[in-house]
């Protein structure tokens, strides 16, 4: 109509992330030992983190596992904002996933 065109080239992409189920039971078992954990759900809808998502595909394309775990906490800002700050204490939450999830997988007591 006006005589313009167009082109584009792909410079990237973002892709979904489908967690394997026993990534995500491993997870949720770990998180009910956790201190402060007060809420464990099986799914979030994140919308983010291409990058993690990224790594997770390439771990199940090389035939792993891969999940993704979130920590909750009140925020005084958002991601990337000069006031973001979040309770420390969570810190402790996520430690204790983890230590949960490696007791559990080198079966150490």
């Amino acid at each position: 109509m006006f005589g313009c065109t167009a082109s584009y080239e792909v410079m990237g992409e973002a892709v979904d992330f489908v967690v394997d189920q026993e990534v995500a039971d491993d997870f949720i078992e770990a998180a009910k030992g956790a201190a402060y954990c007060d809420k464990i759900a099986d799914y979030m809808n994140f919308n983010g983190s291409d990058d993690a998502t990224i790594l997770m595909r390439r771990v199940q394309n090389k035939g792993g596992k891969a999940g993704y775990v979130v920590i909750g906490s009140n925020l005084k800002a958002g991601h990337h904002q000069g006031k973001f700050d979040f309770e420390e204490f969570r810190l402790q939450e996520l430690f204790d996933i983890y230590h949960n999830l490696a007791v559990k997988h080198l079966g150490v007591k």
